[in-house]
């Protein structure tokens, strides 16, 4: 991927790439964006100018970070990303909490 494409045609390729390394179709991202499998084939062609909220939504489903839509912009390493689903990252987040909780606890106990 090259820093000198056009944004618009670098978000598309990464968004592309991101869904299909997660096996989602097109209609898979957009359900859970929220939107329409149409706007995410205008988006992954290049063709729809995204707005910024949900150029977050997608990198939130997609579980990376809304910079990393933007590819590789200079420094030739591909931007990394995630294969756990938001939810599951959710659900993760609670029990790592809990067990935090629970660690502390059993510190002031003892």
């Amino acid at each position: 991927m090259r820093a000198n494409l056009p944004v618009r045609r670098r978000v598309a390729r990464r968004v592309k790439q991101l869904r299909a390394a997660r096996g989602w179709s097109q209609e898979q991202l957009a359900e859970r964006v929220g939107n329409t499998e149409k706007h995410i084939s205008l988006v992954e062609s290049g063709k729809a100018n995204v707005s910024i909220d949900v150029l977050a939504s997608i990198a939130t489903q997609l579980a990376v970070d809304v910079t990393d839509l933007f590819g590789d912009r200079s420094s030739g390493a591909a931007a990394s990303f995630c294969l756990v689903p938001h939810e599951d990252l959710e659900r993760i987040e609670r029990i790592v909490v809990r067990a935090k909780r629970r660690r502390a606890a059993r510190g002031r106990i003892g």
